[in-house]
């Protein structure tokens, strides 16, 4: 039997990938206009048994651990769980890994920006794969921040994606190597995500 791994990310929406021993995709699927918590076990489950194959068939997953909205990582957390349970081989890593993990003899200092939801953006400076500094600045106010700064800035829906995209066999083999785990992390504290947007 082949070496396969799944893939999946509960971030931002759904997104699942089967992958072979080469880290290339055989099938993926995003869906964004359904809870995660609706569909999640439905949606692996119809991932694996379209190719013919179980839970008992793979032998690692790749999880994107975020940033992220507490709801749908908390999906991830309990999948890990599951399949640490399994002796499924486990790894996971950020968003904002994805450069560093890329080019990891590039020291120069990148902000990572995404949408957190809330009306906010989350704005970390990354230098040697670790952060510096974070906050979450209002999303009206990110095009002056914008101009403010001279680090490249990383977005999910924009440079990050199209390098994931392009790049992801080099990502997830990297990761694999460096049996990365890493912690959920979520856009803001725990008692910070139950609060209400005003």
């Amino acid at each position: 039997m082949k070496k396969l791994s799944l893939f999946i990310d509960t971030s931002q929406c759904l997104k699942l990938g089967l992958i072979d021993s080469s880290k290339k995709f055989i099938s993926f699927t995003e869906i964004s206009d359904k809870k995660c918590g609706d569909i999640i076990h439905t949606e692996i489950n119809k991932l694996l048994t379209d190719q013919g194959l179980s839970l008992f068939d793979l032998s690692s997953c790749f999880f994107l651990m975020g940033p992220g909205s507490y709801t749908g990582l908390r999906f991830t957390q309990g999948i890990m769980d599951l399949f640490k349970m399994e002796n499924i081989e486990c790894y996971s890593f950020y968003w904002f890994d994805i450069p560093w993990l890329l080019n990891p003899q590039n020291n120069d200092k990148y902000i990572f920006m995404t949408n957190a939801f809330k009306g906010e953006s989350l704005i970390l400076w990354i230098k040697d794969g670790e952060i510096e500094q974070q906050k979450l600045i209002l999303n009206k106010d990110v095009p002056k921040f914008s101009e403010t700064i001279s680090e490249k800035i990383w977005k999910i829906d924009g440079d990050l994606s199209n390098a994931f995209d392009r790049d992801y066999a080099q990502v997830l083999q990297r990761v694999e190597d460096l049996k990365s785990i890493k912690p959920i992390y979520y856009f803001r504290s725990d008692i910070e995500e139950f609060t209400p947007a005003l």
